[in-house]
């Protein structure tokens, strides 16, 4: 009996092998695109690992480096400070038994403590005394090299209030003090401002740093 004859008179059983085998390719096909997949998606996951990781390491450099640069600015910078301020006077009055006399005056000397210098510095510094007008005197910007100082030196009393205001500032009554700013920028162009504040101790002719009452607080004055 021949192949052809044999499937005539089994048709059925024919058309029902030929579904099994379409079902059993059906099959094997859907468990290669399930493994295909799984390794698709494994495959994916390390390559978002990696991905992850290259942010990690490129967010870690870019803190190291602003880090370092940071640390650049702070050891290489201009830093501009209040370094001396004291009562002084002219050398033809240097007899007199008091630091607060008319020919006196407030001088103040700043310097540079960084390695680079200071550009555009601008004092912007008065005095404060009862019965006497606030003024910041105008002066010109200067620039300050690494370890230079530049002196300010306000006017002498005579010149500038009563005789009883001096006399009331050696005697207590009223206070003398010192505010205000001094600002500059830096080689890298960022720009810093200093407040400088002081009172003067009647007692000692000497300046006490920040607005304080010398009667009650400790001296931490610079002269």
């Amino acid at each position: 009996m021949s192949i052809g004859v044999w499937l005539k008179e089994h048709e059925a059983l024919a058309v029902w092998l030929e579904g099994i085998a379409l079902v059993a390719i059906f099959i094997f096909d859907r468990i290669d695109s399930h493994y295909a997949h799984k390794e698709t998606l494994k495959q994916m996951k390390i390559m978002q690992s990696q991905v992850n990781a290259s942010e990690t390491a490129a967010n870690a450099a870019k803190k190291s480096a602003e880090v370092a640069e940071m640390a650049l600015k702070l050891a290489e910078r201009a830093d501009v400070l209040l370094n001396a301020v004291a009562l002084t006077m002219d050398s033809a009055s240097m007899s007199a038994n008091t630091p607060i006399h008319p020919y006196s005056r407030v001088s103040m000397e700043f310097k540079n403590f960084g390695r680079t210098r200071a550009k555009n510095v601008r004092c912007l510094i008065g005095l404060i005394i009862p019965g006497v007008p606030d003024s910041v005197p105008p002066r010109e910007p200067f620039i300050l090299g690494p370890g230079a100082t530049q002196l300010l030196a306000f006017e002498d009393f005579m010149a500038t209030m009563p005789k009883k205001t001096y006399q009331d500032i050696e005697s207590g009554v009223i206070d003398l003090k010192f505010a205000g700013t001094v600002s500059y920028e830096d080689i890298f162009d960022e720009s810093h401002t200093l407040t400088c504040r002081g009172l003067l101790d009647p007692k000692t002719g000497r300046f006490i740093l920040g607005d304080t009452d010398p009667r009650k607080t400790k001296r931490t004055d610079v002269d």
